[in-house]
């Protein structure tokens, strides 16, 4: 079970760096504010499931956690700006 799981954390590592940098390119050349923010939106969904890989791995149960409490705040927080960005196209 562990060589199975570090076979997948040795292909899935690469493509989530090489995803990262492309978001990051997104958030800098992002030519609306939308664009940028859900990158960085995808970008902390995405260290959630990295963390995820990384508790099985470990076999950690209170790893396993973060990427629960993570999820959820960014959703608070993707709920909250698309209220403040509706609100000021209202203006």
């Amino acid at each position: 079970m562990i060589d199975l799981l570090l076979r997948v954390l040795v292909f899935c590592i690469p493509v989530y760096v090489f995803a990262f940098l492309l978001l990051v390119v997104r958030i800098v050349k992002g030519p609306k504010v939308y664009d940028s923010l859900l990158a960085l939106d995808n970008m902390s969904f995405q260290a959630g499931v990295i963390i995820a890989l990384i508790s099985l791995l470990l076999n950690s149960w209170k790893l396993s956690l973060v990427p629960l409490v993570l999820s959820i705040v960014v959703f608070c927080v993707d709920v909250y700006v698309a209220r403040y960005l509706s609100d000021k196209g209202d203006e």
